[in-house]
């Protein structure tokens, strides 16, 4: 990740994550807070909502997540 990219990432735009449960269907959710904590593998830290429930299963079950990140 190039350092344009990493300040774009943290930048405070509108992130939209998914993750992948144990039953293969995916789950969307929101971010907020992203900070880029490794370039190589990418390593980031996000702020999800604890309340979103299907979205911390899959987190806590180690799921992989695609990540958007957009300037709105």
């Amino acid at each position: 990740m190039d350092d344009a990219t990493v300040a774009f990432v943290e930048g405070g735009k509108s992130i939209v994550i998914a993750t992948l449960g144990e039953d293969g269907l995916p789950v969307g959710s929101r971010a907020w807070g992203a900070a880029v904590v490794a370039r190589q593998p990418t390593l980031l830290r996000l702020l999800v909502c604890p309340d979103d429930a299907p979205t911390m299963t899959n987190l806590c079950l180690g799921a992989q997540i695609a990540l958007t990140v957009s300037d709105v």
